[in-house]
């Protein structure tokens, strides 16, 4: 098993999207090169180009209600205080 990985800080993530838009304006050969210089993971670069979100930004698949469903529940709970 892999040991835990520890939490990027904020930087990390306006440094990927500083890299991407210097991919899409051709200011480096290739994303190796790009991803060296911002200091981001080569295949994560990869992953975000191609469209796939941050982890973080993903609805987890073991929830159990949708937004709405939550905030519906959560209206009535505070109707009912």
């Amino acid at each position: 098993m892999a040991p835990p990985t520890q939490a990027q800080p904020a930087s990390y993530e306006a440094d990927m999207h500083l890299a991407i838009l210097a991919l899409q304006q051709n200011q480096f050969q290739s994303v190796a090169v790009a991803a060296q210089t911002f200091k981001v993971s080569r295949a994560t670069l990869d992953r975000r180009r191609a469209g796939k979100p941050a982890r973080r930004d993903c609805q987890p698949k073991s929830r159990k209600l949708t937004e709405l469903e939550e905030e519906v529940i959560v209206g009535y709970i505070l109707d009912l205080d």
